[in-house]
């Protein structure tokens, strides 16, 4: 693993555990039961919850931009949770559980949103100045105006309409194509304008899948829903296929993406099982729901096969980034 300096590496190590921050699908998900269960397993995710917030805010001292990076990559994940909650939501999938879960994903997208412009000590975020990430800013801004009254009229309703499906289905592609700006904005202030490294681009594309996951739901969920099916088919094949190919990288490498293979056989196991929850997964994307009224079975089956899916990656991609921190 050539290295430039010592230096590179520690900034590595310090990228890799803002990760640990990120909030996994069914955490979001889990914001939507009112009753709560305590006991032993509750209190060891609140000990191991705090442990990765107490790591979190210790490499914010050390490296804030790339911290920043971060929360900023996470925001196309929350874009995507939105529409998929609310569409299964208008499919009559758990209705009530899903509104909950909008309404946490559009809560923590809206204070990372405001964090991102005019900072956020509880978030490790300082207020940005740079006039290239303020532009970009701008655009995120002018769009989550348009939708954020679409989310909280399904919210206050507790009903999704066929126009606001229309919104969702227009505005979060444009929502997500903003979010790559910034992103690519705080990589350039981040970095000096230089390229990642092999491992850092191998952890993006980590962090990518989290986003795909509910990214390619979304795409089965719209042409479940009757809408541009056939534009979402092929969306969705596109997206199935990027998962694909870069959970095998993951395990074993893949040089054309620029990702290292897992670097333990720990964590090559966790991904092992990650590929056998998609592997579950697979069928469901593959059916044939074309005719606007959905198979009922499939997406309440897809319901609830995507938060194991999206926990076990999580999980995996902790497991990782822990390991980099210790190095």
């Amino acid at each position: 693993m050539p290295m430039n300096s010592a230096k590179a590496m520690r900034l590595f190590a310090a990228f890799l555990v803002f990760a640990v921050a990120t909030v996994p699908l069914r955490a979001v998900a889990d914001a939507g039961h009112s009753k709560m269960h305590p006991g032993p397993k509750q209190g060891a995710a609140v000990e191991k919850r705090n442990a990765k917030e107490m790591k979190m805010q210790e490499m914010v001292q050390k490296a804030p931009r790339l911290h920043i990076l971060h929360l900023a990559g996470e925001q196309s994940m929350y874009a995507q949770q939105m529409s998929m909650y609310a569409l299964l939501a208008a499919l009559r999938v758990e209705p009530r559980e899903n509104l909950a879960r909008l309404r946490a994903v559009r809560d923590t997208f809206e204070r990372v949103r405001i964090g991102l412009r005019a900072g956020d000590d509880g978030l490790g975020l300082p207020a940005t100045t740079e006039s290239g990430i303020l532009v970009h800013l701008d655009s995120v801004d002018g769009l989550w105006s348009q939708l954020d009254p679409v989310v909280e009229e399904v919210l206050e309703s507790g009903k999704v309409r066929e126009d606001q499906i229309e919104s969702f289905a227009t505005l979060i592609p444009q929502l997500h194509e903003a979010l790559d700006k910034i992103i690519a904005s705080y990589e350039y202030y981040a970095y000096g304008g230089r390229r990642f490294s092999i491992l850092l681009s191998t952890i993006a594309v980590a962090e990518g899948q989290q986003t795909r996951i509910p990214k390619m739901t979304t795409e089965f969920l719209f042409s479940a829903y009757g809408h541009e099916v056939a534009k979402n088919k092929r969306k969705l094949s596109d997206t199935y296929t990027e998962f694909d190919r870069a959970l095998k990288g993951l395990m074993e490498g893949d040089p054309d993406l620029r990702v290292l293979a897992a670097p333990t056989e720990e964590i090559k196991v966790g991904y092992q099982t990650v590929q056998q929850l998609w592997q579950r997964f697979q069928p469901l994307m593959n059916g044939d729901l074309g005719s606007g009224k959905g198979d009922r079975q499939a997406i309440a089956q897809l319901a609830q096969r995507v938060l194991p899916l999206a926990d076990e990656f999580h999980e995996v991609f902790h497991e990782t980034l822990n390991l980099y921190h210790d190095l």
